[in-house]
């Protein structure tokens, strides 16, 4: 099993720069949380989920055609509210976040899929995102469908 490490990604601006998650924790659950730091205050991190769950060991029940591995991977991305310091007493207000952005993807693998076949439904996964009439609807609230 690979070691757990930071993720690097690069963001969506005109001239990408990267952002890097560091692993923070596994939950009971075994969802691996990943931040990227770089915010003022935790408040403003974002960060990545990953989950991956097996399908139960084989003879332990489910029907064999429909045993599946679930990958899990989400995205969330609190943008906070923009504080002047406008108090009589010259002390800043506490941040708060004004919205968040979310993206939750799920890989639904069944046990019998290759290693071909999975690499190839991630790839279009990956590319689907870059598509113009997706890259529309998401960056600009366009259809084009």
């Amino acid at each position: 099993m690979p070691a757990v490490a930071n993720l690097t990604i690069n963001d969506g601006q005109s001239t990408p720069v990267e952002q890097t998650f560091v692993p923070v924790e596994k939950t009971a659950e075994g969802v691996w949380i990943y931040e990227d730091q770089s915010a003022e205050v935790p408040l403003g991190y974002r960060r990545i989920y990953v989950s991956l769950v097996r399908p139960p060991v084989a003879g332990q029940g489910g029907d064999a055609s429909k045993r599946m591995a679930r990958v899990k991977v989400g995205i969330y991305y609190p943008v906070l509210e923009a504080l002047a310091n406008n108090t009589s007493t010259g002390i800043p207000p506490a941040p708060t976040v004004a919205y968040v952005l979310r993206s939750q993807h799920e890989f639904m693998l069944p046990e019998r899929s290759t290693t071909a076949e999975r690499k190839n439904l991630r790839a279009f996964a990956f590319g689907i995102l870059f598509e113009a009439a997706v890259a529309n609807a998401v960056d600009d609230l366009l259809g084009t469908y």
